[in-house]
């Protein structure tokens, strides 16, 4: 029975060796001698058979090793190259919030913004208000901090299609507002001294304490992180201590001594003229020669001149913390090895308040450590009455105008370039609703004052096209 089944299964391999031939052999080679294929054939096709067998197998092997080589290109394919640019002479730029620059229909928004516009440059947060940072990072430090989010998973190619239409790209860091950081590291964070808990402003924000030097190592980790990614300039914000809520009850662990001293400021030999209103007398600036407007109660300057030999500005613990963190950031980014552009905003006040106003930014403190200092000069920020405006925000050329003029006359004064100061200008609703032409009045008021540079503010990163088709030409008005 055994003998029968393998005569059976032999016979079988034999019709299935043969049909395979019959199948591999091309027809003109086949010859029969009636139901025989001859023995000549056969040994050509069985040569034949093993042939082709051989091929499936090498074509088979080279298949893998094909797929094995992609997989291989793949592994080492060369990392996105970061590349850098220069400031335009003249910035003139718009804030994109990184949520919205990770998103594919504000990225189209942005694009479109870009192009066929005055614009130049644009802001994108590094790390927001949240204190979360907008993308992975590589420090080890800030990994095991854990603050970074992936709101733009594409950071370093996104950077480069900016570039590549020739973009000049800011990151801005929020500083001391950082309710992610202080829960990490409470020790890093102003206390309550009524309750020993964290302290809040009355918004209810987390703030990180200003005179915290490990804070201030972060901070500069994270600057480094972003320029190794593409940004050209980091931008601080937030660099401040905390302006409203019960700063009374704030502690902090290295405040210096709090006693409000007066200090002269550098003044420059000759006597500096300017087109403005006079300054409030807190200001302690001479002011020559003013008149009353016929048509209004506010007082008018059409020629006025301003010395600034009798100014004096406060040291306050709170200015001398702000001012060494200026220094601080100066000498880790703005003075290294391959100096990192920096730029700080400021109070829009600063630029006509000689005080700190209890946040600790005094203007002149700023100038000899950034290449440029960027008031916030948003109309609607200012108190009904200021400079005579019952609404403020109802008159954007006057107080954007009056402003930088007095940062003009302060940098001039402190032997500092007046056009290292670019403000912040309104495009958003408070106050009054915002048309193009209100945006570009303040950028008319800009460069009446001089300067060249300015950054358009916008929470939502939505913007009015219209407004930024042409550039606004200096008007020489001799409006205030």
């Amino acid at each position: 029975m055994t003998r029968i089944v393998t005569i059976i299964i032999v016979a079988g391999i034999i019709v299935a060796i043969v049909a395979g031939i019959l199948f591999i052999l091309p027809a003109n080679r086949l010859s029969f001698s009636g139901n025989a294929l001859k023995s000549s054939d056969l040994a050509t096709a069985i040569s034949a058979s093993t042939t082709s067998v051989s091929k499936v197998a090498l074509s088979s092997a080279t298949s893998t090793s094909i797929i094995a080589t992609s997989s291989s290109l793949a592994a080492v394919a060369p990392e996105f190259v970061v590349t850098h640019i220069s400031p335009p002479k003249s910035v003139k730029a718009i804030y994109f919030t990184n949520w919205a620059a990770g998103t594919p229909s504000f990225r189209k928004s942005l694009f479109n913004l870009l192009d066929g516009t005055i614009l130049n440059s644009v802001v994108i947060d590094v790390k927001d208000y949240s204190g979360r940072v907008g993308f992975s990072v590589n420090d080890p430090e800030l990994v095991k901090i854990g603050a970074a989010e992936k709101h733009i998973p594409d950071i370093k190619e996104f950077i480069g299609s900016l570039h590549a239409k020739g973009i000049y790209v800011i990151g801005r860091v929020a500083v001391f507002q950082d309710p992610y950081i202080v829960k990490v590291k409470p020790e890093w964070a102003i206390h309550d001294s009524r309750t020993g808990a964290l302290w809040r402003d009355s918004g209810g924000a987390y703030w990180a304490d200003p005179t915290n030097k490990d804070l201030w190592k972060y901070v500069v980790a994270i600057a480094k992180e972003a320029y190794s990614d593409g940004f050209d300039e980091i931008n601080f914000d937030y660099v401040r201590f905390p302006s409203d809520g019960a700063v009374s009850s704030a502690v902090y662990s290295a405040l210096p001594k709090t006693e409000v001293i007066y200090k002269p400021l550098p003044v420059s030999a000759k006597t500096i003229s300017a087109s403005t209103k006079p300054v409030a007398s807190s200001t302690k600036l001479a002011v020559v020669s003013t008149k009353t407007s016929a048509t209004s109660t506010k007082l008018v300057a059409t020629s006025t001149k301003l010395v600034a030999t009798s100014t004096k500005i406060y040291v306050t613990g709170r200015s001398q913390v702000i001012r060494d963190f200026f220094a601080y950031l100066h000498s880790e980014l703005g003075s290294s090895t391959v100096p990192i552009p920096i730029s700080a905003d400021l109070f829009g006040q600063t630029t006509s308040d000689t005080g700190d106003m209890g946040i600790g930014q005094v203007i002149e403190n700023a100038m000899p450590y950034f290449d440029y200092i960027d008031p916030m000069v948003y109309p609607s920020h200012y108190i009904s009455g200021f400079i005579g405006y019952a609404k403020p925000a109802m008159h954007p050329y006057e107080i954007v105008k009056y402003e930088m003029n007095q940062a003009v006359i302060r940098s001039k004064a402190a032997s500092s370039s007046p056009l290292l100061m670019r403000p912040w200008l309104q495009a958003f609703d408070l106050g009054a609703i915002y048309t193009p032409d209100m945006v570009r009045t303040q950028i008319s008021a800009t460069y009446d004052s001089g300067l060249t540079s300015w950054i358009l503010w916008n929470a939502g990163s939505v913007y009015d096209k219209s407004a930024l088709l042409t550039d606004p030409k200096p008007t020489n008005s001799n409006r205030p």
